[in-house]
């Protein structure tokens, strides 16, 4: 759940792993900025991850940003 990830992200804020699984659940939710803060955290975190990529571009396509959907 949403919360569950919050939580983890309290006890282990390095984890990009959480990150990128309450962005999932953001976007399931269709909280598409969240979506993209979480990726971009995650991002941060472990670079060049293609699931997260994958996810933000998904959010931006969401939010009218197609230029940064496209750029990934």
């Amino acid at each position: 759940s949403l919360k569950d990830c919050t939580k983890m992200i309290e006890l282990r804020p390095s984890d990009s792993e959480s990150y990128e699984h309450r962005a999932l659940l953001r976007y399931k939710a269709h909280d598409y900025s969240g979506t993209i803060s979480d990726c971009q955290k995650a991002d941060k975190l472990k670079p060049n991850n293609p699931k997260v990529i994958w996810l933000e571009s998904l959010a931006n396509l969401e939010t009218g940003k197609l230029e940064r959907a496209i750029a990934g």
